[in-house]
């Protein structure tokens, strides 16, 4: 069943579209049939990886966002062109990104996974159960030890750099 087929289409007043476009292959047919679910008032929330972070740029491949090899798009702070003319009809922005606890996991992750040199090293331990009791063990102790690197970084990144995630806000420009 596809979204036509539903009832909802036209009457909905949210949509989040959180961590999830970066691993659709079609993603201007994801954008195009969900902004149609939207009311005439309605708002589509999209949020990304920023392929241009601070913890990209230092980190690189080990960087917590990119996750080379599931990611499938990797989007920067100029992509809000792209959803501009991907959906007409929408006045597309950049939220000013607050997601503090996205960047402070990620700074942990990244700065985790530099150390072992294994892509997402804390979150594949600790969220996926990967590596048995001993590599979830070494994840959480070195997760606490660079917590606090974590700490100071994050609202500096929030606030001075580029955040790990951006957040873009679609609304209708005319009624429909």
């Amino acid at each position: 069943m596809c979204s036509s087929d539903l009832a909802l289409k036209g009457d909905v007043d949210f949509i989040f579209v959180w961590h999830v476009l970066e691993h659709i292959e079609r993603a201007v047919d994801f954008i195009a049939e969900y902004v149609r679910w939207l009311s005439p008032s309605g708002v589509m929330i999209i949020s990304v990886p920023n392929q241009k972070s601070m913890q990209t740029r230092w980190f690189g491949y080990y960087s917590a966002y990119p996750d080379y090899g599931r990611h499938l798009w990797y989007h920067t702070s100029e992509y809000v062109g792209w959803i501009a003319r991907n959906a007409p009809g929408y006045h597309v922005e950049i939220l000013r990104d607050r997601n503090y606890e996205y960047e402070v996991f990620s700074w942990v992750d990244s700065i985790a996974s530099s150390i072992t040199r294994r892509q997402n090293f804390v979150h594949r331990a600790l969220k996926k159960g990967e590596g048995g009791l001993a590599r979830r063990l070494v994840a959480a102790t070195l997760a606490a030890c660079v917590l606090p690197f974590a700490l100071v970084l994050s609202p500096l990144n929030i606030h001075f750099g580029s955040p790990s995630t951006l957040t873009f806000v679609l609304r209708r420009t005319s009624g429909r």
